[in-house]
């Protein structure tokens, strides 16, 4: 009886330890388009290239372990933090807060009046 009961909450434990566990969000995602002011660019296309001539690289942003992230964005690259509860992210850059959204490898960014889509690579 005692071994028994002993295996039921061995399993319990490991149930509510891979329930509690959160989805895996770390990685590389690529801008894909830009939305502001009524208009769609799609990063790269010629649109894209005529606002932004000097950028050599596809934006993106990285996150990483323990909360962390890095935004790329006109070749300039930014540390910062994000959180995500349900399918809601928010990053968090110099003290500046994005929200947004994040499923299926796809976030969607909220920034300055701009909706910016990432996918991850």
């Amino acid at each position: 009886m005692k071994k028994i009961l002993a295996l039921v909450l061995s399993l319990m434990m490991v149930l509510s330890l891979t329930a509690c566990g959160g989805k895996d969000y770390t990685g590389k995602y690529n801008a894909v388009s830009v939305k502001a002011e009524g208009m769609e660019i799609k990063v790269g296309d010629d649109t894209w290239k005529t606002i932004f001539p000097d950028e050599k690289s596809i934006p993106y942003i990285e996150l990483k372990k323990d909360d962390k992230c890095t935004f790329m964005f006109d070749s300039e690259s930014e540390d910062g933090k994000y959180s995500v509860k349900d399918d809601k992210i928010t990053v968090t850059i110099d003290g500046d807060d994005a929200k947004g959204t994040i499923k299926d490898n796809k976030i969607t960014l909220n920034l300055e009046g701009a909706e910016i889509v990432f996918e991850k690579k």
